[in-house]
């Protein structure tokens, strides 16, 4: 008898993702029949790339399981957090809040003392402070690992006036839609 993740791997069309499935638990699947939305809540053996898992969406409402929406819920081992996986949250993060891609460019992250502090390189602090990403960051990885960490920005945090300029502008077009 096939696991949920062997029928959901039968899905993945690169060995990535399909690699990614075969290794990973099925934690939970709540489904809406009526809407036609799935959560899936993934127990993850490695660390899985954002990419990855936009692949797994993908491939999953492409499939003939006529599903609208589909939202993965990655969960990945305690231990396995380190700063390495500081390029997929900003990925993430970007994903969620565009208009902070600039601000997050180039920056360092370093973990110590269950405490994430991001390097900056541009400025923008007070604009990453304003739309919460020091919290989303902190959630972020409260999600996907369980782990409670502190989020601090440092390095260059005054703003220039063009990164200002750019979130007004940002928050107009927002605005219009």
């Amino acid at each position: 008898m096939k696991g949920f993740s062997e029928i959901l791997a039968e899905y993945m069309v690169e060995e990535d993702a399909k690699l990614a499935i075969l290794k990973s638990t099925v934690q939970s699947i709540i489904i809406d029949e009526k809407e036609r939305i799935l959560d899936l809540y993934i127990l993850f053996s490695d660390i899985v790339e954002e990419s990855v898992l936009v692949k797994i969406k993908k491939y999953l409402l492409e499939s003939n399981l006529n599903i609208k929406n589909i939202n993965i819920f990655p969960h990945f081992l305690c231990e396995q957090f380190n700063v390495s996986y500081y390029s997929q949250v900003v990925d993430n993060i970007v994903s969620q809040v565009a208009s902070v891609k600039g601000i997050l460019n180039d920056s360092e992250p370093e973990f110590k003392n269950e405490k994430l502090i991001i390097k900056l390189s541009y400025g923008g602090k007070e604009i990453l402070l304003r739309k919460h990403i020091d919290k989303k960051i902190s959630n972020l990885i409260k999600e996907r690992f369980d782990k409670d960490v502190l989020v601090e920005f440092d390095g260059v945090t005054e703003s220039n006036k063009h990164i200002l300029k750019q979130e007004i502008e940002d928050e107009k077009v927002k605005r219009k839609k």
